[in-house]
């Protein structure tokens, strides 16, 4: 008497699933996501250390007027944009964004900035981190989001100007003048909003830039 076969039970497979209409959904991994380890947290070091350099070299242009600080503002995060982009493809653990913006804020605020640009940019490395981990850290789209997010941290160094525009010109005029002071007053306090759209902009296009560096350079060399 022929025993019934029971039916086969469905094998794992190792590629991503497909939905009814064909697109592929993106599976998660063991090498997809890792942990705040030691390897990741040097990491972590490495990457804050090259995004302040830059940073601080792009912010030198500062010392020249008050529209180059606001260039100098552009060019850092037209450039960190490629930086953060192989930090998130380097690191892929959650809090590795929130980290970041922790010594990013407090470098910022031991050198002279206004106090709140720690607790600024703590919490956008924090919306940064679900952005991309909503995206499972392999999501083009949400890693770019990302960046211009995380980068409006910069609204922390000038928001003496819009609390207190008295009290900032006094500090600034001592030590770089009246004329100086007075006209970052006057481009932070009446542009405001256009540099707040500007970072995002900018921001977004850098984190496009990097994506494509990346792309077309990185990992046809193997190193990704």
């Amino acid at each position: 008497m022929d025993t019934p076969t029971p039916p086969a039970s469905a094998a794992p497979s190792n590629h991503n699933d497909t939905s009814a209409d064909g697109a592929r959904t993106p599976i998660i991994t063991a090498k997809a996501v890792s942990k705040l380890g030691p390897r990741t947290l040097i990491t972590i070091g490495v990457f804050a250390a090259i995004y302040f350099v830059v940073c601080y070299a792009t912010g030198m242009l500062g010392l020249i007027s008050p529209i180059a600080e606001v260039a100098g503002f552009m060019l850092g995060t037209l450039i960190n944009g490629t930086v953060i982009m192989l930090f998130l493809v380097k690191t892929r653990a959650f809090g590795a964004m929130t980290i970041l913006g922790f010594l990013v804020g407090l470098v910022m605020m031991l050198l002279g900035e206004y106090w709140a640009v720690l607790p600024i940019s703590i919490v956008l490395g924090l919306l940064a981190d679900l952005i991309v981990r909503s995206g499972h850290y392999r999501s083009k789209v949400r890693n770019i989001i990302a960046y211009p997010v995380f980068q409006l941290w910069l609204i922390g160094c000038i928001l003496p100007i819009w609390l207190n525009p008295a009290s900032y010109s006094k500090h600034i005029s001592a030590s770089m003048g009246r004329q100086y002071a007075d006209g970052m007053v006057n481009i932070f306090s009446s542009l405001g909003v256009v540099f707040i759209i500007l970072i995002v902009l900018i921001g977004a296009l850098a984190a496009w830039i990097g994506t494509r560096i990346l792309e077309h350079n990185l990992v046809h060399a193997g190193i990704l």
